[in-house]
């Protein structure tokens, strides 16, 4: 589509020189937008031509320009094509929000007749036949205002000599428009990547610096500067000095970031404290930006103890040498305040037979399980003065504390003994209580005779399943769990882990993130001593049924507790000492409120990602739930993992690599198994069908006699007695005749 040209006194070619596309926010100036004239006679020779008239102007997306734009005038810049063309230039102003179509235009009869300019080019006034085009105009975006918040000023980092590393640079936007970000630097032993950005509002963006020590000299330090331009109107530009200290080639290196929940942005100045063998052997600060690096460290495994003002410390396991380690920390949530609190402080506490650490975090909960006063130490060995606030009696919401409740207390969110010598009690406004604490990083779990569903919110470094439940070995009969995206990458579905057949299982770890099947054969007391896993861990959902863990030290409703996926989820299962259900609205559930050390089945409509703590609300899924991730078998068939599984193992005449398959009696594929161990199988898990989808068959019911089939030959069917029942029995099926039984068949209730 062209704008129509005149045979009248017109300039002889116009164009828009760029940029193509700018951007601003309501009452500013985009960058300055530069459009070239030609008029053969007028515009040749240094200097401006003589009667030319230029205005930059806007207009709506698509539309031919004309009067109906709004226009600007532009002023001379320059000469161009060796002094025989003229180029202007001219900023615009944004008034209303949205997206716009920009030109150039040029008058030599002072505004009687116009050729409009496109980055193409208009040579309509030499008789040309390329006119404007609404497809080659400017784009033009008139936003919200961002702001920037550039994570840091200036940067160290240090490398051994003839070698690379990389840092990256964290740029969040915490306006309401979109930033745009334009990074420049002359240092050779620097690049930026990307060196232009767009953040949207509330998010953040690493960019990431590549060094390269290849060709400098050990035992200097180089400077540079980066500079950077954005489209924040009240912070335009500024500047990020950088030092690169080499050291001696060889250093050994240990280096990463300490960062918030998510992708987060870094802990300043993040403390580390490195053990081996319980032997404090270095301690060192993070930069602004939560860079940590150490150099001269043995190679092997350290034991780090991490802090963050903020946040709760963490311990984890880091390798030397590594250059791209992260932690993460989870941040202290947060209390309301209110008129009213006691002051609480001890200088007696202990947590793991230690006096209080640097980072410690106190917290202390209502008989409600309000937080309502929180400290992080500062002191080795004391806290406080902590304010435990009261409850608002003008409010609608619960605050804290009446007088009268005795309070809970927590060491980094591990329950905490009160040692006196006051009462744990809230009294009166401005009382000050001492209350000494013991705490440690244990939980205890009372497990029952027959099945539990359990979570654990700490591990300890050494997370083998049989070693984490190696106190209550004797006791135990078989562990179970199930995911339908497992992490390692393995099949999704069902795992076990049968103390008796170490060989065939396929449960090797315990983790802070999935709900466990316990089946014991007495009752047993479980305690684990290992760092937390706090509850604004990230727990991503798969569509269709998923066995989670439960984070929160403290119950919650399970509305409450879940929701961050509120909309996507159907169904919520637990068990404790018999079933427990829980259906969004329904009058039926026999369950109100999720409980710290219990494990969850949550059937999802939709892939969503579980927050317990400050979660937002998700979409509505839809009405029926599709099959989810499924299991190959040779001939292309799959199958669909489900809650509902029985466990076969035994002798099989088969290669490794051959593929058994389970067949139930309508001929649905329902298990798949690759030998991995000449001569046997298992375990297989062959599961059931979900009556919660009724339109699909996924497998076996109870009392199924189960087929087991390689490349389409039989090669043995169950008898009653090992028929499928879905409880998670672990049943031995030979399939060269000879049949056996394990366990008693009395399985999951």
């Amino acid at each position: 589509m062209c704008a129509p040209q005149t045979a009248l006194p017109v300039v002889d070619y116009t164009q828009v020189q760029g940029p193509a596309q700018v951007s601003t926010t309501i009452g500013n100036s985009t960058e300055l937008v530069y459009g070239l004239v030609y008029e053969d006679g007028v515009t040749s020779g240094a200097g401006q031509g003589a009667g030319i008239t230029a205005e930059l102007g806007y207009g709506a997306v698509g539309s031919i320009p004309d009067d109906s734009w709004t226009w600007t005038p532009a002023t001379y810049h320059g000469s161009a094509w060796s002094d025989s063309a003229d180029v202007y230039r001219a900023a615009l102003i944004g008034t209303v929000l949205g997206s716009y179509h920009f030109a150039y235009r040029f008058s030599i009869d002072a505004g009687g007749h116009w050729i409009y300019a496109d980055l193409n080019g208009n040579d309509a006034g030499q008789g040309g036949d390329n006119h404007y085009s609404p497809s080659q105009s400017g784009q033009f975006l008139v936003t919200e205002e961002p702001e920037i918040v550039m994570e840091v000023s200036s940067i160290d980092m240090t490398l051994p000599a003839n070698t690379t590393g990389a840092r990256a640079l964290a740029v969040f936007n915490d306006g309401i428009g979109p930033l745009g970000i334009n990074f420049t630097e002359d240092i050779d032993w620097l690049a930026i990547n990307p060196a232009t950005v767009s953040v949207e509002p509330q998010e953040y963006l690493h960019v990431s610096l590549a060094f390269d020590a290849t060709a400098l000299i050990e035992d200097t330090t180089y400077s540079g500067t980066i500079l950077w331009a954005s489209n924040d109107p009240d912070d335009p530009s500024g500047s990020i000095t950088i030092d690169l200290h080499v050291i001696p080639e060889g250093s050994s290196a240990l280096t990463g970031f300490v960062r918030g929940p998510g992708t987060g942005i870094g802990v300043s100045y993040a403390g580390l404290q490195l053990y081996q063998s319980d032997t404090l052997v270095q301690e060192l600060t993070a930069g602004s930006d939560g860079f940590f690096a150490v150099y001269g460290l043995a190679a092997g495994t350290y034991l780090a103890r991490v802090t963050g003002e903020g946040y709760y410390p963490a311990k984890v396991m880091l390798r030397v040498p590594d250059t791209g380690a992260l932690v993460r920390l989870s941040e202290m949530p947060s209390v309301a305040f209110t008129n009213e609190s006691v002051n609480i402080y001890s200088s007696a506490s202990t947590f793991d037979d230690t006096s209080l650490q640097i980072g410690d975090v106190i917290t202390v909960r209502d008989p409600d399980n309000v937080l309502c006063g929180m400290f992080q130490v500062h002191t080795p060995g004391e806290y406080g003065f902590m304010h435990v606030y009261a409850d608002d009696p003008n409010t609608t919401i619960d605050e804290g504390a009446e007088s009268g409740d005795t309070l809970a207390f927590f060491i980094n969110d591990f329950p905490a003994q009160a040692n006196g010598p006051d009462v744990p009690v809230w009294t009166a406004n401005n009382d000050v209580l001492n209350i000494d604490l013991i705490g440690s990083e244990e939980d205890t779990f009372i497990l029952w005779q027959n099945w539990n569903l359990v979570s654990f919110t700490s591990l300890p470094e050494n997370d083998s399943v049989s070693t984490v439940l190696a106190p209550i070995t004797d006791n135990i009969i078989r562990v179970s769990s199930f995911d339908l995206a497992w992490n390692d990458g393995g099949s999704a579905g069902a795992r076990t882990y049968d103390p008796a057949l170490p060989q065939f299982s396929d449960l090797h770890y315990l983790d802070p993130i999935h709900g466990y099947w316990i089946k014991m054969s007495a009752a047993d007391t479980l305690t684990i001593l290992g760092s937390k896993v706090y509850d604004d861990t990230l727990l991503p959902l798969e569509q269709g049924w998923n066995l989670t863990s439960y984070l929160p030290e403290n119950s919650l409703a399970v509305e409450d507790a879940l929701q961050s996926i509120a909309g996507s989820y159907a169904v919520v299962s637990g068990f404790d000492q018999g079933a427990l259900t829980h259906v969004p609205g329904s009058q039926f559930n026999d369950f109100t409120h999720m409980v710290n050390g219990l494990g969850y089945w949550i059937r999802m409509n939709v892939d969503d990602v579980l927050i317990y703590r400050g979660g937002a609300q998700g979409g509505p899924g839809p009405s029926a739930l599709p099959p989810g991730p499924a299991l190959a078998s040779m001939d292309g068939g799959e199958v669909i993992p489900t809650p509902l599984w029985t466990d076969y193992y035994g002798q099989v005449e088969l290669p490794v690599g051959a593929i058994l398959e389970a067949y139930d009696p309508d001929g649905v594929l329902c298990g798949v198994y690759t030998v991995r161990t000449g001569g046997q199988y298992g375990f297989l898990h062959v599961y059931g069908d979900d009556a919660a989808t009724p339109m699909i068959d996924e497998g076996a019911g109870p009392g199924d006699v189960i087929t087991f089939m390689h490349n389409g030959v039989v090669l043995a069917t169950t008898p009653e007695s090992l028929a499928w029942t879905g409880t998670k029995d672990v049943l031995n099926l030979n399939t060269n005749g000879a049949l056996g039984l394990d366990g008693s068949g009395d399985g999951l209730p």
